[in-house]
């Protein structure tokens, strides 16, 4: 029988956990997972600024519209259209730890959860230590607790093993899981006859590979769209290049997506899971990335999409796109990245780090296989 649990899961200090500000990843995590929890059955008590709209028991506000705007007064890039938008500040994240840990402590009780996903969440959980705390939907390499759901295992991987050689504690690896970034196979409406264009959808940086994707479809004279924010002007734009903007409307930001040929994501750092690889195939796009951080495990070379080094492997790639089928994306997108997958591994999570916390590695209570996600 599944268990159910209280959840007091954090939005972040900086914006409003909504669907509006599809640019922030973290802001988009906490909201499909409060989403998840609560359709799961559970008790989900969330803690976000103005604006918040999450899918929850309880949605208790912790800045309020009048200290928002006095927090962001003189923030030039305090709008997205819809509302506040990533500017984190050290006055905002006290303000935001200060009320926080005075509602959690108003409402917490024995064996709840709290659920963060980083700064400064952290400091929220010292005050309220005899909860049972979880970074979720992890995909930095940055500090994280015992307890943690990383987003790939490279990020895992890195993580824990760094923290192995400091300390030589191997439990932290029974308090781990990786569970992917996952979507609603419902807001992605697959397409299977693409119009006739290569995408870049992300944000405008170097490191994000932008000039990679212009270059390879010129060579190919391919017609390359660019949507995201940043400085377009630090590229050398190709005549068969051109820039969209930044679309904010999800349902504008899907079409274009679902009907390109191909996603480029060309990443030159180490990525540590790559959201908009996962839209992309839910929505039946082959993808062509590069071959490290999360990519081995998200892009099945030749399957789904390729995954490349050199320029002329970008070219070869975009050039061989139509041997990959658009309907297998689609199905390996829902086999492995929908809602219900991710359901039944944060269910099973949640019930083994609970019994961890009861009766430790050695217990004999739980006798199901639990579902595991397969990354090849």
């Amino acid at each position: 029988m599944r268990k159910t649990f209280v959840f007091h899961i954090l939005g972040m200090s900086f914006t409003a956990t909504s669907r509006k500000f599809l640019a922030d990843a973290h802001t988009q995590n906490i909201f499909s997972v409060s989403k998840l929890l609560t359709d799961l059955g559970h008790t989900v008590i969330h803690y976000g600024n103005y604006g918040s709209d999450p899918v929850c028991t309880e949605n208790v506000e912790i800045l309020d519209q009048a200290i928002m705007n006095e927090l962001y007064k003189d923030d030039g890039l305090r709008r997205a259209g819809t509302g506040y938008f990533i500017k984190q500040t050290p006055e905002m994240d006290r303000k935001f730890v200060e009320k926080a840990v005075q509602e959690i402590g108003r409402r917490k009780e024995k064996n709840n959860f709290l659920l963060g996903l980083r700064d400064p969440h952290e400091e929220i959980y010292r005050h309220h230590k005899d909860m049972f705390y979880v970074h979720h939907s992890v995909g930095h390499v940055g500090w994280s607790p015992k307890a943690t759901v990383y987003a790939s295992e490279f990020v895992r991987n890195f993580r824990l093993s760094k923290e192995h050689s400091k300390t030589g504690d191997a439990t932290v690896w029974q308090y781990s899981a990786v569970i992917p970034h996952f979507i609603d196979p419902d807001e992605f409406e697959p397409c299977y006859d693409p119009d006739d264009y290569f995408l870049y959808l992300g944000r405008l940086t170097p490191e994000k590979g932008v000039q990679i994707a212009i270059d390879a479809s010129s060579k190919l004279n391919a017609k390359l769209l660019l949507a995201g924010q940043g400085e377009l002007g630090r590229f050398k734009l190709t005549p068969n290049a051109e820039w969209v903007g930044f679309i904010d409307d999800s349902k504008e930001r899907n079409k274009l997506l679902r009907r390109a040929k191909a996603i480029f994501v060309p990443t030159q750092i180490p990525e540590p899971f790559g959201m908009v690889v996962i839209e992309a195939l839910m929505s039946g796009v082959p993808v062509i990335t590069s071959d490290w951080g999360a990519f081995p495990e998200t892009v099945l070379h030749g399957v789904t999409g390729y995954r490349c080094t050199t320029l002329a492997e970008y070219v070869a790639a975009a050039q061989s796109i139509g041997n990959i089928s658009r309907e297998k994306c689609r199905s390996v997108a829902e086999a492995r990245y929908s809602v219900k997958v991710a359901s039944s591994l944060y269910q099973n999570y949640f019930e083994r780090i609970f019994d961890l916390h009861e009766n430790g590695f050695g217990s004999e209570g739980r006798t199901d296989i639990p579902a595991a996600y397969i990354s090849h």
